[in-house]
């Protein structure tokens, strides 16, 4: 079962307000662990949508991409301790997040689901598209920490059990496996 979460995000790249490395090198953080957008492939090598647009811009810019890896949660304390020059990685502008980087013009959009193993009872929201608190009541949402989706569910569902997950594939392992009920993602993830 999947239900549209009443959420649109648009994903970014950051920019930290120093000049970029001298040499012929682009330092790009990406989470590497973020199919399609930025993931590695069964020989190791970093493939997906994200990966060509930050190696299209290094080559305008005369430059290599070098990519860092980097867990979701670090992405932005990263980028402003110069762990690199850019940040390639799927971000919601939001008011937090705009004190601490500046944006690019968004390249994608997307809505958030919540998805489930299998056909549960389970009504997130109820017939007016309204946060049904009785319908998660005793049920575990997973999500990806340092997301805008862990504030959405604090304030739209207080009270209901959230597991945090620092990448998407151990989220959805849980799902799989029922330590997790159900899980909010991007469409493009679930």
């Amino acid at each position: 079962m999947f239900k549209l979460v009443p959420l649109l995000f648009a994903c970014l790249m950051a920019l930290p307000s120093v000049a970029l490395a001298q040499d012929n090198t682009l330092k790009v953080g990406t989470d590497c662990d973020y199919a399609p957008y930025s993931s590695k492939d069964a020989q190791g090598n970093l493939v997906g949508f994200e990966i060509d647009l930050a190696t299209e811009v290094a080559k305008r810019l005369g430059k290599v991409p070098q990519f860092v890896c980097i867990a979701f949660e670090s992405a932005i304390p990263a980028l402003n301790t110069h762990q690199f020059d850019v940040l390639f990685d799927t971000l919601s502008i939001n008011e937090e997040r705009l004190k601490q980087v500046d944006f690019t013009i968004p390249y994608r959009a997307d809505t958030a689901r919540f998805g489930t193993k299998a056909l549960f009872d389970i009504e997130p929201f109820d017939s007016q598209g309204k946060p049904n608190l009785e319908g998660l009541k005793g049920k575990v949402i997973g999500l990806q920490a340092a997301t805008v989706y862990e504030n959405y569910i604090a304030k739209y569902f207080p009270g209901i059990e959230v597991k945090l997950y620092d990448k998407l594939p151990n989220m959805y392992e849980d799902l799989k496996t029922g330590r997790v009920d159900l899980v909010i993602a991007s469409t493009s993830n679930i």
